[in-house]
């Protein structure tokens, strides 16, 4: 593992990750096989796993290098230019033949969603041409592939947080390497740590968090900051501001409560990208969720 993070107020980031255009589509019910609906309400927004966290994190307070990749088009502008706009820096951002990414997006009225993502320029990142800044914390996502995260991670020698959905497929060197891993509770038990004393956040489906080292117990929120309208942008939030936190140089209880309070203010923000203040409102907030209530 790592040392610990000097702590800074204004840390610096680096995301690696998906970026990509979101085509939403709002109705009332999906529809069924051969059937069409028409009800529909399209929105077409920024989006991408790594590129939320980014964006959300320079909201959050920290400087932000996004690393990723676009295409050579017209939507591959578009991206780097919201990203820039939000204070997150590009300059890691390879340009690819590749489309840029994009995601299809249903959601009903009860807020369920189905998607389909074509990758495209996701899956054309150049190892070789990773751009990492050696002494930055690290925050990845496994959705740009293991190979390519695992040469990120060997570059630097800050804190590396891996935030995945299918940790069984988590290579040994990425075990090794990673400080803090932030997956569902839910997929714990796939997780092949052996006697590995990384930090896991686990994140409880409709409810709160919890971390552990180990079989060890050592923070938990029991709140449902991850129950409303917008439980994914909530998931990213909550390890975007997890990352801060302990760059800040807050104690593991402190990082775990204030990352959910993050977590509850964004469930309620319809956006990928939710409006967001600096770290320290929520850092003084986590009060009202402690004892179980948002």
């Amino acid at each position: 593992m790592s040392p610990a993070p000097r702590a800074s107020r204004e840390p610096s980031l680096q995301v690696l990750g998906e970026i990509n255009v979101d085509l939403v589509a709002r109705v009332e019910r999906p529809p069924q096989p051969g059937e069409m609906v028409v009800d529909g309400q399209l929105t077409r927004v920024p989006g991408g796993k790594g590129a939320n966290q980014a964006a959300v994190a320079a909201r959050l307070g920290a400087r932000v290098l996004m690393i990723g990749a676009v295409g050579r088009d017209a939507t591959g502008m578009e991206m780097r230019r919201a990203l820039e706009r939000d204070g997150v820096s590009t300059a890691a951002v390879q340009d690819t033949s590749e489309a840029t990414g994009t995601a299809f997006i249903i959601v009903d009225s009860a807020g369920d969603s189905t998607l389909v993502v074509s990758r495209g320029a996701n899956e054309a990142i150049e190892a070789g041409r990773l751009s990492v800044d050696p002494h930055a914390a690290l925050l990845a996502h496994l959705d740009v592939g293991a190979f390519v995260v695992e040469r990120a991670a060997a570059r630097t020698d800050g804190l590396v947080v891996l935030d995945c959905s299918t940790p069984a497929d988590i290579s040994s060197a990425l075990l090794d390497r990673a400080d803090v891993i932030v997956t569902r509770t839910s997929c714990l038990e796939h997780l092949p740590m052996g006697d590995r004393g990384t930090l896991v956040a686990g994140i409880v489906d409709g409810g709160g968090a919890v971390l552990r080292r180990g079989e060890n117990e050592i923070a938990r929120v029991d709140a449902r900051v991850f129950d409303g309208p917008n439980p994914v942008g909530a998931r990213d939030a909550f390890s975007a501001a997890l990352t801060i936190g302990f760059l800040r140089g807050w104690s593991e209880d402190e990082v775990l409560h204030a990352a959910c309070a993050v977590a509850a203010a964004a469930v309620a923000d319809r956006g990928s990208r939710p409006q967001l203040d600096g770290l320290d409102a929520y850092r003084s907030g986590v009060a009202a969720i402690a004892d179980g209530g948002r």
